[in-house]
């Protein structure tokens, strides 16, 4: 029997092509919300925090995308080696900062469970 719950995809949505895009977001925004005891309505705003987590991750994988392809598309260029070399820079720091995001992401979690809402109750 396969174990189906939220949890696991969650987890597993981070390989699924395009779903991969948006559905790691919502399980972050639902856990968030849930551990802060306030209501989810997903025509609403998300936290902020959340928003810039998923914004530096989305923003420095594409840019670590865009570097590889003209790195390789360059075919030793000088000005492809610098353009290519800047965007893998710059997609770098924006990685690490996604690190530090979440750790802070993590942590006001972590809190909030501490502070009264179960985690039977946010993964009910």
């Amino acid at each position: 029997m396969i174990y189906q719950s939220g949890a696991s995809w969650a987890v597993g949505w981070y390989f699924v092509p395009i779903a991969n895009l948006f559905k790691p977001f919502g399980a972050m925004r639902e856990l968030w919300t849930a551990s802060h005891a306030e209501v989810d309505k997903f025509g609403g705003e998300a936290p902020s925090e959340v928003k810039w987590w998923w914004g530096a991750w989305i923003s420095g994988n594409i840019l670590s995308s865009v570097s590889s392809r003209i790195l390789l598309m360059g075919e030793g260029e000088t000005s492809a080696l610098t353009l290519g070399n800047a965007l893998g820079a710059v997609s770098t720091a924006l990685i690490l900062f996604t690190a530090v995001l979440l750790v802070k992401l993590i942590d006001g979690i972590t809190s909030a469970q501490r502070g009264g809402v179960t985690a039977a109750t946010v993964f009910a």
